[in-house]
């Protein structure tokens, strides 16, 4: 396992680098493939490093927007999670507090923390692919071994998503030429010393420049 942590980040980048493999890579945009390692391995930091305003600070300059107050359906899950944890409805009007005491509840807890990644082979896969629509974006690109079953040993949580995209996926793939895609499995340490999979999709964003997330992560 690779060590991760407030400092880690440039060994995570280096790693991610390395862990992608050459003919993933062949058709994909010029300069996309830095992009994508670069935003996931500032996630993998933040999300370790312990610190709540950490991750508040990712999501401060990662070219997002936050969730509506009046998206019914964009709150559900946050609603239930919020008031599982806190015995009270989130405020609305404020989703940036919201995400505050949701991840600092979760740091506090030695499941959730993550201390390391799977440092080579079996236990990272990250995938890309160029496709023609929308609907082709939503089929797995990991898949046969490398299946559900593989991957999670026990039940999993779905991620609770506070910021979304400037642009949508159909946004993006409107801009004409096709979408560019890309899928992460990575096995991930806590700090209770278990340890689980983090499945993450995202799509290319040509006009803003950026690497959008699909919100199955």
């Amino acid at each position: 396992m690779l060590d991760t942590g407030a400092e880690s980040e440039p060994s995570v980048l280096a790693w991610l680098h390395a862990a992608v493999p050459a003919a993933a890579t062949r058709d994909l945009p010029p300069g996309t493939l830095h992009k994508f390692v670069e935003t996931l391995a500032k996630q993998i930091t933040a999300r370790s490093s312990g610190n709540p305003d950490d991750y508040l600070a990712l999501a401060d300059r990662e070219g997002t927007r936050w969730i509506g107050a009046e998206s019914d359906k964009a709150w559900r899950a946050v609603e239930a999670r919020y008031k599982f944890i806190t015995g009270s409805p989130p405020d609305r009007s404020n989703p940036r507090a919201v995400l505050r005491a949701l991840i600092g509840g979760a740091m506090s807890d030695p499941s959730a923390r993550w201390t390391g990644v799977a440092a080579h082979g079996p236990g990272v896969r990250i995938e890309f692919a160029r496709v023609r629509g929308v609907g082709e974006a939503s089929v797995g690109l990991i898949s046969g071994v490398d299946s559900i079953a593989y991957w999670y040993g026990a039940p999993a949580l779905n991620a609770l998503r506070l910021r979304v995209a400037h642009r949508t996926i159909e946004q993006a793939a409107g801009d004409g030429n096709g979408l560019t895609i890309a899928e992460a499995r990575i096995i991930v340490r806590r700090e209770d010393g278990a340890r689980s999979a983090w499945h993450t999709s995202w799509y290319w964003d040509s006009r803003s420049g950026l690497w959008c997330n699909t919100n199955r992560d």
